[in-house]
């Protein structure tokens, strides 16, 4: 396994000048437990350029989030074992501001969702289903805010 990174914990401004300039191309944490979809998103992404990391579980989100430097995070909320609620708990405890930005991505789409969503730290959410095209907008969108060092604020 390679080295681990330490991810900056403190605000906005802190986090743009601790932590070092951001790599060409994001690396991204896809945690989808459907593997149909997973594999799609992971190929179509990985074609714009982007490094791809997947997860099926939240386990496994949470092992590769504290071994490894992800920028963004995909999370689907009905993950088996742990779900994206947990994970997203746990790792804004973990790390309250700065890498990664989270956008959730899932079917459940009610407005009590998404305020848990908010509450927990989440700072996206694109309902599924999605066109591929429209997830490579947010995702563009994202990079961009984060080369400018506008981190999301909670």
């Amino acid at each position: 396994m390679g080295q681990v990174i330490k991810f900056p914990t403190k605000g906005r401004k802190a986090a743009k000048t601790a932590a070092a300039p951001l790599p060409k191309k994001l690396t991204i944490l896809l945690a989808e437990d459907h593997s149909s979809l997973r594999d799609i998103v992971s190929v179509y992404l990985m074609r714009q350029g982007y490094h791809i990391r997947t997860a099926g579980t939240g386990t496994a989100a949470l092992e590769i989030l504290s071994a490894e430097e992800v920028h963004l995070l995909l999370l689907d909320l009905m993950l088996p074992g742990i779900d994206g609620f947990e994970v997203l708990r746990r790792l804004r405890q973990e790390r309250p501001s700065g890498f990664p930005y989270v956008v959730v991505v899932s079917a459940l789409t009610t407005e009590e969702d998404k305020k848990k969503v908010r509450e927990l730290g989440g700072d996206d959410y694109l309902p599924k289903p999605f066109h591929l095209p429209h997830l490579l907008e947010r995702i563009v969108a994202v990079e961009s805010r984060l080369r400018q060092g506008e981190l999301p604020e909670r």
